[in-house]
């Protein structure tokens, strides 16, 4: 993941481009964390404001793309697996991680 990001991703997520949330500014990835696992998952695979699907990472298959996305939210939320369980937890939703 660290790869695809570095070369797909990084252009805009490390200098905050067209409005992309900066990689590691927590306070940037909240919003977009709230929305949900499958939400972030859905508008990297198929594109969100001016990100085009994929990142541009035409290659890219469908895991490679949410392993990207679990990536930076590691380091832009402190941990994915804690971050999508605090938002069910918050929701009152049993939610269990298999990575």
């Amino acid at each position: 993941p660290e790869q695809v990001f570095d070369k797909h991703c990084s252009m805009c997520h490390k200098t905050g481009a067209a409005g992309a949330p900066v990689f590691g500014n927590k306070a940037s990835w909240a919003p977009h964390i709230a929305k949900g696992e499958a939400t972030l998952y859905h508008s990297a695979l198929n594109g969100f404001q001016a990100m085009p699907p994929r990142g541009m990472c035409t290659e890219c298959t469908a895991a490679e793309v949410e392993a990207t996305v679990r990536y930076v939210v590691d380091h832009s939320s402190g941990n994915f697996k804690e971050a999508w369980a605090r938002q069910y937890q918050n929701a009152g939703i049993s939610r269990r991680f298999a990575l």
